[in-house]
């Protein structure tokens, strides 16, 4: 909820305007490609390895990733990454 509200402008730097990626394109998704239309992209892992990361990284699309702090709190306070890999 808190991230819906945060994309949805409530604390977003200004101008600044956050997507997700499901949200922007839907079923439409269909290649890593279509990050090159975007300035960044902003990861929120939800295991250790996922693909959406490397498919940025050889778009040479710039990432911005939550420091190690930052991720750990989340993985305290929210439980995410509970997968070491999909389907776990």
């Amino acid at each position: 909820h808190e991230l819906r509200a945060f994309m949805e402008g409530g604390d977003a730097p200004k101008g600044l305007v956050f997507a997700s990626l499901r949200w922007e394109y839907g079923s439409e998704f269909d290649s890593p490609a279509v990050l090159r239309n975007h300035p960044a992209v902003v990861f929120l892992p939800y295991q250790f390895s996922t693909m959406s990361f490397f498919e940025a990284y050889r778009q040479s699309v710039p990432m911005l990733v939550p420091s190690k702090e930052l991720l750990l709190t989340w993985v305290r306070k929210y439980r995410i990454m509970w997968e070491r890999v999909y389907g776990d």
